[in-house]
């Protein structure tokens, strides 16, 4: 169960750096500052 909820947490932090990298590569209009393309925005709780 810990495992799981630190798993959900890492996954939640990737996505969080994920939409802070889009807003400022939308800012900056620079997409190559775009970090971990490949994540799963899709939350499962």
């Amino acid at each position: 169960m810990q495992t799981d909820i630190l798993k959900l947490l890492d996954r939640k932090q990737s996505n969080y750096e994920f939409f802070q990298s889009v807003a400022a590569a939308i800012k900056k209009k620079d997409p190559t500052i775009i970090v971990n393309k490949d994540c799963n925005t899709h939350w499962n709780i």
